[in-house]
C-alpha cells in the first residue's frame, strides 16, 4: 500500500495590505488564480487529495479554499497552528498523527515546505515558488510508519511554467 503526501505552498500574497500581522496577510488576485489553477490541474490529471489541512494564516487558508472551489466537489479541510512559523520536524509529527485518507494535501509555507521534502526524499535542494505542489510518495501502510528519507517525489507542479504551457 502507498500514502501520497502532497504539499502545496500558498499562492502569492498580498504585500501592499496594511495588515498588521504576517499571519494576516491576504492572497493577491495572482495568488487566487494560481491556486484555483491548481486546483484545476490536480483535477484533470486525477492526483486530487481526500483531506487537505492548512496553516492558519490567511494566505495559506484562502489557497486551500480557493483549491477546493475549483474542484466543484466536496472535499474535508481543516487547519493546523503548528504549519505556521513550524520546522519540518513539526510538521513531520502532525502527518504522522493523521488516521485516515491515502491522499492527504498540507497547505503551508516557505522554507519549512522545502526543507521538509528534502527530509522526506533523504536529500536534495528544493525550493518551492508560491503555488507549488510536489507529490511525495510513501511505501507504508499507517501516516505512524512515515519516517525521514523514505519517500520518493513522484513531481512537483509550478503553476507559473504550467500556465505559460497551457495557454
Amino acid at each position: 500500500m502507498t500514502l501520497n503526501l502532497l504539499l502545496m505552498r500558498h499562492g502569492k500574497s498580498d504585500w501592499s495590505d496594511d495588515v498588521q500581522r504576517d499571519h494576516d496577510r491576504p492572497l493577491a488576485p495572482r495568488g487566487i488564480k494560481a491556486a484555483q489553477f491548481m486546483g484545476q490541474t490536480l483535477a484533470r490529471a486525477e492526483q486530487l487529495p481526500e483531506l487537505i489541512i492548512s496553516s492558519t494564516a490567511v494566505r495559506a487558508r484562502t489557497t486551500a479554499e480557493e483549491f477546493i472551489a475549483a474542484l466543484g466537489i466536496a472535499l474535508p479541510m481543516q487547519t493546523c497552528d503548528q504549519f505556521y512559523d513550524s520546522t519540518p520536524e513539526q510538521v513531520l509529527q502532525v502527518i504522522r498523527k493523521l488516521n485516515g485518507p491515502d491522499w492527504v494535501m498540507v497547505v503551508g509555507h516557505e522554507p519549512t515546505w522545502s526543507r521538509l521534502t528534502s527530509l522526506l526524499m533523504g536529500g536534495g535542494t528544493l525550493i518551492f515558488p508560491t503555488a507549488a505542489i510536489a507529490r511525495i510518495e510513501f511505501d507504508c501502510e499507517l501516516w505512524s510508519q512515515v519516517r525521514p528519507r523514505q519517500g520518493a517525489l513522484k513531481w512537483l507542479l509550478q503553476p507559473k511554467f504550467l500556465m505559460s504551457v497551457t495557454q
